[in-house]
């Protein structure tokens, strides 16, 4: 199912880009920037929509998921995978 690898990859992507976006916050506040400063705010701010849009692209994961019964356990399994969820690093 073409749509299923198009989601899996999106979500990936996003989860990858999340973590580029955790190094420059970490970056920030290793030089002295501090957590409320613009650069950091802003990095931060990145991080949240793009954990939003994961957590979008993985309910359409989970929608598809419902409408084909094979393709279900495979995705919800991706989907619940640490490496994707955002929670392994502490919001600081």
């Amino acid at each position: 199912m073409r749509e299923r690898h198009i989601l899996e990859r999106a979500v990936r992507v996003v989860a990858e880009q999340a973590v580029a976006v955790d190094g420059v916050v970490d970056d920030a506040i290793e030089v002295g920037l501090g957590g409320f400063h613009q650069l950091t705010v802003h990095a931060k701010m990145l991080r949240l929509e793009l954990m939003n849009a994961k957590s979008a692209l993985e309910r359409d994961l989970t929608t598809l998921s419902r409408a084909s019964p094979t393709f279900g356990s495979r995705a919800l399994s991706f989907a619940k995978h640490p490496d994707h969820d955002g929670s392994q690093r502490a919001e600081r």
